[in-house]
Formats: structure tokens, sequence, C-alpha cells
């Protein structure tokens, strides 16, 4: 059976980008991030400025996001195939969108953080052809529970931890793999772990952020194609302080060529806004728990995830307990992974 406590480390492939800075003076002073233009309130209280939001972040995340480039003022120019985005004048399929498309400028995207405290799905960017570079640190000591700022705002740093190693996480196209008829609707696939080859098969709606399956990047006996039914939800659309969600599927098909069995249910929960310090910058998150509980015959497995989720920008970190672990908090975690430049 795969590694399926991993899963959820592997959902937050984003690209990060822009958005419009609150002017030069670091010392706007902010209490929730709708006081700043940036829509980023730091952890000290004050606005971040447009040198702290936009020259640490390398052209090419602009250029996956497509969001608002601030060297330019301008947009990316993906197509709306290329950005799993529909037209402006698709008004029924707007809430499925990662973003809404100007088809006068080549279906160009733009996304500004508006700081409401809620995801909506065209707040979360997720689609094939995306990718970040994360920081990755594992086995590592880490108490989970906010710092309260001066200004009242929770806040997490995760800056920085001993061992910490820059990964590319990518979101690929099952299109082009050998399994991409078995999921037709498969919005992305990307790998599970850094220390497996195994993809997990995403699909991304206007309700949430569904695993449709766990393959193996080449077919044949020996390969792996396991899949949900139902989809396990991973996340709900919109995300907001006090949402829930949860999902039970039976997972079937084989693991390196062996026949394969379980049962898997996800359990959601937005418990907290706040602030997130990463190596990219200081991000307004909302932070999901989701707990896994797996059963495998009589054997029960469980584990939970700590996602932290920025408007336009995705999951921009996430910590996983070991296992057996049920949380929320922790003072440990198998992994930390965070957005880094």
């Amino acid at each position: 059976m795969t590694s399926a406590r991993r899963l959820l480390a592997a959902l937050a492939v984003v690209a990060a980008g822009h958005v419009t800075a609150c002017g030069s003076d670091s010392e706007t002073p902010c209490s929730v991030p709708a006081d700043c233009a940036s829509g980023i309130c730091q952890a000290d209280g004050t606005c971040a400025p447009l040198a702290d939001t936009a020259d640490a972040r390398p052209d090419a995340l602009f250029d996956d996001l497509g969001v608002l480039d601030p060297d330019t003022g301008g947009a990316d120019t993906a197509t709306a195939a290329d950005t799993g985005t529909a037209s402006d004048s698709d008004t029924d399929t707007a809430a499925d969108t990662a973003a809404d498309t100007d088809t006068d400028t080549g279906g160009s995207v733009v996304c500004a953080p508006n700081g409401d405290g809620v995801v909506e799905r065209r707040e979360m960017p997720l689609a094939a052809g995306l990718h970040a570079t994360y920081a990755i640190a594992t086995d590592v000591d880490f108490d989970t529970h906010a710092v309260v700022a001066a200004n009242g705002a929770n806040t997490w740093d995760l800056s920085s931890f001993p061992g910490d190693q820059r990964t590319l996480v990518e979101a690929l196209d099952p299109a082009d793999f050998w399994f991409g008829d078995s999921f037709a609707d498969a919005t992305y696939a990307t790998r599970l772990a850094t220390d497996s080859d195994l993809l997990g098969v995403f699909r991304v709606d206007a309700d949430g952020l569904w695993l449709l399956g766990v393959v193996s990047p080449a077919g044949g006996f020996t390969r792996t194609e396991l899949s949900y039914s139902p989809p396990a939800k991973l996340l709900a659309f919109p995300l907001s302080v006090g949402a829930h969600w949860e999902s039970t599927s039976t997972v079937t098909g084989v693991t390196s060529g062996v026949a394969t069995f379980a049962s898997e249910s996800y359990t959601g929960d937005v418990d907290a806004a706040g602030v997130v310090t990463t190596p990219f910058a200081d991000f307004p998150v909302l932070r999901a728990i989701v707990q896994l509980d797996r059963l495998v015959g009589a054997a029960l497995y469980y584990d939970v995830q700590q996602l932290y989720v920025a408007e336009c920008f995705g999951t921009v970190a996430s910590v996983r307990s070991g296992p057996y672990e049920s949380g929320p908090e922790l003072d440990a975690a198998a992994e930390i992974r965070r957005l880094a430049p």
C-alpha cells in the first residue's frame, strides 16, 4: 500500500504570485490582511511593502500562476487551457475556475487577495503546468500552537528548520501518462513524496479538491494503480474558519502488481486564521486540519496534517505528523514544507 499519509503534502502544488503592495513604507500599521493593499499583514503588525512581497519572487512563479506581475503591471498571457480557467463570459462555470480570464488579452489571468478571510476556488491555484519550490525539513521538533502577536493575530514561524532542502514540486498533466484514460476527469497529478516516485491523481472543482487515485509513473505488470471510490475529499471550497468536510473511500487496485483493498476516511476542519512566516514571505492564511484514517483488513492507521492556505497562493506551508498522531496540535513533525524562493 502506498504512503497515503503523504498525500496531503503533495496536494499543495501551487505557484506563488504577486499582490499589489501597499507602498514602500514598511511601517504602515495593520491588524488584518484587509488593512493592507498587499493583502499581507506581517507578524509585527505592519503591511508588507513591495520590496518584501515582490523582489523575492522568481519570474517563473509569475508565469505559472498568471497573477499580476509587479515589474510590468500586466498579467501573464497563458491560455485558459494552460491554466485550467474559463472565460469571463462563462458565468455558469465561473465558480469552477482557478481565476477569471480575459479573452480580449488571450486569456490573461489576474488574482489579487482581497483579505476577506475566505479562500474560494478561484483563489486556489491548482492546475496542470504549475510548479513551485518548497523548503522541506523532516523529523523536526516544532510546536504548532500559534504565537499571538501584539496585534492579536495568530502567527506561526516556519521560516527555517535544520536540514532544510529545496525541492521543486510540479503539477503534471495526466493526459501525458499511461494512466490518463483511467482518470479522464483529473485536473493534475503530482509526486507524493521526495523519497517516492508514486503520483497522486487529483480533480479540482467548485466543491473542493479530490483524490482520484495513486499511480506509478510507468505502467506494466508491476505498476501501481489505485482508485478511490468515491473520490476522497481533501479540501472543501470555499475555505473559511469553521468549515468542515469529510469523506470515506474504498481504495482498490494494485500496488507494485499486488492486489490491494483498503478503506480511507478524511476529516477536515479550518480551525484558525493568522499569519505564517515562510522562506518566501509572510502570508495571511487559514489553517486546515486534515485527519486521515486508513483501515486495511483489521489494521487501523491514522495521522494528521496541517495545511496553511493563502488567497491566490494556495497551500504555502504544511506540517505532517508522524504515524498514529491525531493532533490537532503537534510538538514534532515528520515533514514540514514551505514555499521558498
